[in-house]
């Protein structure tokens, strides 16, 4: 697989005559990014791409059907996305292909792994998904707006008749 130490990479991006294309270099230790302060985090899997038992990537979302299933729906694969940076190198009999991707923080899509053979169809692994707002969370920045607001009585208000509202 590949050698990583770090989860310090830098994107080096090429066009071509059929188009553009990006590579994911490590950075010698102690170097920055390009200056840049993006802060992503780091997938490493592989998967087979032919066979029994091949597996692929897929980006998307999990969405609720009519009858309160989970499904998922796939909105496009990782290496087409101009938003995350892949690099995938293919084993010497071409057998499998290890990835590494980067996924920015701010990314609204989930990354699965998709897994098929003749027992289990269609098997879904989830490799990352986004942080979920949850109740906590809101019931935490109400109470922080609140504080903000306090000692002014028409912004208090105004809050109140927003929160009651939804």
């Amino acid at each position: 697989m590949f050698p990583l130490e770090t989860a310090n990479y830098w994107v080096q991006e090429f066009k071509f005559n059929r188009g553009e294309g990006s590579r994911l270099i490590p950075t010698p230790k102690g170097k920055t990014i390009l200056g840049r302060n993006e802060t992503v985090q780091q997938v490493v899997v592989t998967t087979k791409p032919n066979g029994a038992g091949r597996s692929w990537l897929e980006v998307g979302n999990f969405e609720t059907d009519q009858f309160n299933r989970k499904q998922w729906v796939k909105r496009n694969v990782p290496y087409q996305d101009r938003r995350l940076k892949t690099d995938r190198r293919y084993s010497d009999r071409g057998e499998t292909v290890d990835w590494i991707i980067l996924i920015p923080d701010d990314y609204p899509m989930s990354l699965v792994k998709v897994n098929y053979d003749r027992l289990n169809p269609r098997n879904v692994e989830v490799l990352w998904e986004p942080a979920s707002t949850s109740d906590v969370d809101r019931e935490t920045k109400v109470k922080r707006a609140l504080e903000l607001a306090a000692g002014n009585e028409e912004l208090e208000n105004l809050l109140k008749e927003l929160l009651a509202a939804q």
